[in-house]
């Protein structure tokens, strides 16, 4: 890995900048035709070309969200649009129902097949493969700290969208990040062993958070096997009375230590600020601390938060567990 380009994120999650441009290339722009009179694009989402062996059969096709193509016909008029990194070059692909169509409304998502013939144009014009799909460990979930979201931005040029991740449900993951109308559907990204593999599919967006849902669970429909949620880790990281006693040494750097944790937006920060029956600045604390371990905000990322604060004493404590057992 020394000779590589490296793109690095928060908390040590680390993209090696050549395979992430290698998947970001098998991200796709989709589109449908209409006609009146004229044949005219419509723009839908964005979308990826995946391979996955099911019950046997190796099966290749896009991968995007059920509102973009949420039905057979419709995508018997969808389009794909892949544009090569390195060369600027586009090429449009057909989507094939007949070949393969899944789709599930409850799990936002729709894999399409399409022709043998496509894939090897993409292969030799433009050097695009398809991503293989594959399950995510329980255990690596957890140690996500960053994800990158590629996207067409109106269906026009492909930007890189890194985010911080800020929670981990039983369905989806949320995170922070850039994204604009279009980009449902997109590739959410995460780092592991040198390499970039799909965590999530995009599939919504408001205004203090993203979220993907993830891709054990297409998966899980994909074979038309009961879904395996994700199970989440109920183990405290904090007792009860540690997170008070140390909400009571942070003060009026809880807000500061809140951002820095990169768990909050300024958003929730001002919603914990102005709760009127918070009355003082330990139980904001207190609230912004239970909230971060619900989040599963770790005890070294809290410490290396209040570090940030210049207040080294407290974060050293925090790192010790000093406040499971004292108070002052």
């Amino acid at each position: 890995m020394a000779d590589e380009e490296i793109l690095a994120g928060r908390d040590g999650d680390v993209f090696c900048w050549d395979k992430l441009v290698k998947a970001m290339n098998a991200v796709c722009h989709i589109y449908t035709l209409r006609n009146e009179p004229e044949p005219i694009r419509v723009s839908k989402g964005c979308g990826t070309l995946v391979q996955r062996v099911v019950h046997g059969n190796s099966i290749t096709g896009i991968l995007t969200d059920s509102l973009t193509i949420h039905n057979k016909e419709m995508a018997e008029m969808t389009f794909a649009t892949f544009t090569s990194d390195s060369t600027n070059e586009t090429m449009d692909i057909q989507l094939h129902p007949n070949i393969f169509f899944k789709s599930n409304e409850e799990y936002s998502f729709t894999l399409v097949g399409t022709k043998e013939d496509d894939i090897e144009s993409l292969c030799t014009q433009l050097a695009i493969r398809p991503l293989q799909l594959q399950r995510i460990a329980q255990r690596d979930v957890y140690k996500v700290k960053t994800v990158a979201i590629a996207q067409y931005l109106d269906g026009k040029s492909k930007w890189l969208s890194v985010a911080r991740v800020y929670e981990i449900q039983t369905k989806y993951i949320l995170y922070d990040a850039n994204t604009t109308a279009g980009c449902s559907g997109s590739p959410v990204f995460y780092a592991c062993n040198e390499d970039c593999y799909i965590i999530a599919l995009h599939v919504s967006a408001n205004t203090t958070m993203n979220k993907g849902v993830f891709i054990n669970h297409i998966l899980d429909h994909v074979y038309g096997d009961p879904v395996q949620l994700l199970q989440i880790e109920t183990k405290p990281i904090f007792s009860s009375q540690e997170i008070v006693r140390i909400a009571r040494k942070m003060s009026i750097k809880w807000e500061l230590i809140a951002l820095a944790t990169g768990k909050f937006h300024p958003e929730e920060i001002a919603n914990i600020q102005q709760n009127r029956f918070h009355e003082d600045n330990v139980i904001k604390a207190t609230r912004m601390l239970t909230d971060y371990q619900n989040r599963q905000g770790s005890r070294e990322d809290l410490a290396s938060a209040i570090k940030e604060t210049k207040e080294l004493d407290l974060a050293e404590k925090v790192l010790a567990r000093y406040f499971l057992t004292n108070s002052d």
